[in-house]
């Protein structure tokens, strides 16, 4: 949130143009700070799931859950819509697995925003998989069964802004290649950076993608 606009982005798209796909209750996953679920949906009733006590809300219509999607999600109320925000590099080891559990859930929608891995974030994207060893970058491809059609795609631009290459390439790292702040890949990314970009900004082309259940 500090060097990025995203959230903003995906919630005023939720809230403006996914509407119609967003039935409640809503279990959004990988929920983070409650800030997406805050601003696109206030008024409707939500479980916040989340792997990190991190869930900040006061909102009596979103319940925090502490846990893991596919631990704990069973356990939960049956709810109408899910919506992965950039979670499903951490749940797509096993499509067919993820596939039929969430037909288990039956949601009648689910919303899925991914990025698009086009553009110098693509480029970036292909270098760290094949250079960083354990890089878990995220698809930009939904799997879900044939039970589920897309029906909507919203397309949208963040922007990534660092005041260094250094906080740029740790940024990449934590966040977005998933390597668990390990300093040694560190080098290598600032060398790549410096010699793609002339300076700590990314554009980062996304997809919000709205599914109904056939």
């Amino acid at each position: 949130t500090k060097f990025c606009d995203e959230n903003t982005l995906i919630a005023e798209c939720l809230k403006t143009r996914c509407q119609k796909w967003m039935h409640p209750p809503i279990l959004d996953v990988g929920a983070g700070l409650g800030d997406i679920a805050a601003l696109a949906f206030p008024d409707k009733d939500a479980y916040l799931l989340d792997i990190k006590n991190s869930v900040q809300t006061r909102n009596p219509r979103h319940h925090p859950v502490l846990g893991t999607f596919f631990r704990d999600s069973l356990e939960l109320p049956k709810f109408s819509t899910i919506l992965f925000c950039h979670v499903l590099q951490y749940l797509d080891d096993d499509w067919e697995y993820f596939q039929r559990f969430v037909d288990k859930l039956t949601p009648g929608n689910v919303i899925a925003v991914t990025n698009n891995n086009d553009g110098s974030f693509g480029q970036i994207i292909d270098w760290a998989v094949a250079n960083i060893e354990g890089a878990n970058a995220e698809c930009s491809q939904v799997y879900l069964s044939k039970n589920y059609n897309r029906v909507a795609s919203f397309d949208f631009t963040a922007t990534l802004e660092c005041p260094s290459f250094d906080v740029l390439a740790s940024h990449l790292l934590n966040g977005i290649i998933d390597v668990n702040d390990d300093k040694r890949f560190l080098p290598p990314t600032l060398e790549f950076l410096n010699s793609l970009l002339k300076q700590p900004k990314l554009s980062i082309h996304q997809t919000v993608s709205c599914y109904e259940k056939v």
